[in-house]
């Protein structure tokens, strides 16, 4: 299980209404087919990101995970495959240490593909330490690498610039075990 480090919280120290609501992403509506498949919003903060998916895609279960939301903090959603695993500018915010145990267990529950949009740059806040609020800043290559060495094959990236920050947007095809239960 992903245990969460109250230490950095990015909802507790930063509390104002739309911190974590979440973002439209239209790679979402063009990689998951609009059927009847599952997707789980990894680090999905307030939910945003599931309204989005939902509205666009009404064929499509989709669930979120947080551990710093009570709605979403939901351990078993980790405990079951989904066809599809998204995060948007969530892995940015985990310390490097942790990266690879994150993705090994989200290559673990996809049966597809695992869709990312991770913020390369840093954020405009820092926790009381005074580290930055995107505790892992690392360079394209260097997440490639974690993504590869988790057992995620990338399928596809780019690197834009969307309001002066630089964005990592992948796919990646999970290695993990793969059946035919939901």
């Amino acid at each position: 299980m992903i245990k969460a480090n109250d230490t950095y919280n990015f909802h507790r120290h930063f509390p104002k209404p739309s911190a974590g609501r979440g973002k439209e992403y239209p790679i979402l509506l063009e990689r998951v087919p609009n059927d009847h498949y599952s997707l789980l919003d990894f680090g999905c903060g307030k939910g945003g990101t599931i309204e989005y998916v939902t509205l666009n895609l009404p064929k499509v279960y989709v669930a979120g995970y947080d551990p710093f939301v009570a709605e979403y903090n939901k351990p078993e959603h980790l405990d079951r495959l989904w066809d599809y695993t998204f995060s948007g500018d969530t892995l940015e915010h985990i310390e490097e240490e942790h990266i690879p145990h994150v993705l090994e267990t989200l290559n673990s529950i996809t049966r597809n593909s695992s869709i990312h949009v991770i913020d390369l740059d840093p954020a405009d806040k820092t926790f009381p330490d005074g580290r930055n609020a995107h505790l892992a800043l690392l360079s394209p290559e260097v997440w490639l690498d974690h993504f590869e060495r988790a057992g995620l094959m990338v399928k596809d990236y780019r690197v834009e610039t969307w309001n002066t920050s630089r964005h990592l947007t992948l796919e990646a095809y999970a290695t993990g075990t793969y059946d035919t239960d939901g």
